[in-house]
């Protein structure tokens, strides 16, 4: 990426708390006596105003970030900055060759756990074919996809499992003073089942799907809610989506509910969206529910905080601002 060159400088709004920002930026750039430029939080209009100052070569990023700027108003400065690259992880294919498109700035992708517990890069991205992956295990690294039972699944986009992963060095891992449950659990020779599911493809490049916590099932479908909110986010009127299940009365029944945050000058109606979603998804995929929204809550990672979203279906307000298009009027 550029560390070991003079005067390299890179721009990093993602938090300090996260390996990530810690270990994959700050730590080489000090290795290379290189530059890093530190914000207090992402602003896409900051953002710009940073990069015109500092002049940095590349920046760091989570997907959020690449749609916040992506639904910035096309300007001249698009393409007159001095940006190369962004490296980081979260974009997805369609925002990915659209956003290099647009800016002209290479995406190289990456996968890895808060606790840093893994890694892999994609350097080839859209020039190999590969936008859409977070690329191969990085060196020092071992990553493989498992299913239920932990045997490993060979490469092809239906052998969907879990990422495991483990460092070469014969270090054994553990959680100190752990005050919540993590999705990653330590298993035998020093695996790590992170939670989080995919698939490799013949190449070993390996593709992320979704987090545990976001998987959906209905009859013998699995699905992840990240594959609904992908079509619902290439709207051209919509800004951002949280797709979840919630509870359907007092029954063990689970229905799916999407919250909708439209553009400013959107005129979309619930008949609209609903529309569109069964135009563009399978039928067992399509939400019940639709709430539109003037914001998503979200964390200081730009992430959309779903568990507050949740939280509100047991609020009466939230459902009498909630479309059911099973009964076709506002959910009671």
């Amino acid at each position: 990426m550029g560390f070991d060159n003079k005067n390299h400088k890179i721009y990093c709004a993602v938090p300090i708390f996260q390996a990530f920002s810690r270990y994959l930026v700050i730590i080489p750039a000090m290795y290379y006596n290189s530059s890093v430029i530190l914000c207090e939080m992402f602003n896409p209009i900051k953002f710009w105003n940073d990069i015109d100052k500092f002049k940095p070569q590349g920046f760091c990023y989570l997907g959020a970030y690449l749609l916040d700027l992506m639904n910035q108003e096309p300007k001249i400065r698009d393409r007159k900055h001095s940006l190369n690259y962004a490296f980081g992880f979260g974009a997805f294919k369609k925002i990915w060759e659209a956003f290099e498109r647009r800016f002209g700035i290479q995406i190289i992708e990456s996968w890895s756990l808060v606790e840093a517990i893994g890694m892999t890069i994609n350097e080839v991205g859209t020039k190999g074919g590969k936008a859409g992956s977070v690329g191969v295990p990085a060196r020092g690294y071992e990553l493989k996809i498992v299913d239920s039972k932990g045997n490993e699944l060979p490469p092809g986009s239906t052998n969907i499992g879990e990422i495991v992963s483990r460092t070469r060095l014969p270090i054994e891992l553990e959680y100190v003073n752990l005050e919540s449950k993590s999705s990653a659990r330590i298993g035998e020779n020093r695996w790590v089942y992170t939670g989080d599911y995919g698939y490799k493809d013949f190449d070993n490049y390996i593709y992320f799907l979704g987090r545990q916590s976001d998987m959906i099932k209905r009859g013998n479908e699995i699905f992840f809610a990240l594959d609904i909110e992908r079509v619902a986010n290439s709207h051209p009127q919509v800004l951002n989506t949280a797709v979840f299940e919630v509870p359907i009365g007092n029954t063990s029944e689970t229905a799916l509910k999407i919250c909708i945050e439209l553009k400013e000058d959107s005129n979309l109606n619930y008949s609209d969206i609903h529309h569109y979603l069964k135009q563009n998804l399978a039928y067992f995929m399509v939400p019940r529910f639709i709430e539109i929204k003037n914001n998503l809550p979200k964390n200081v990672n730009h992430l959309i905080q779903k568990f507050i979203l949740k939280d509100n279906w047991q609020d009466m307000e939230c459902r009498r601002n909630t479309y059911d298009t099973k009964q076709k009027k506002m959910a009671e």
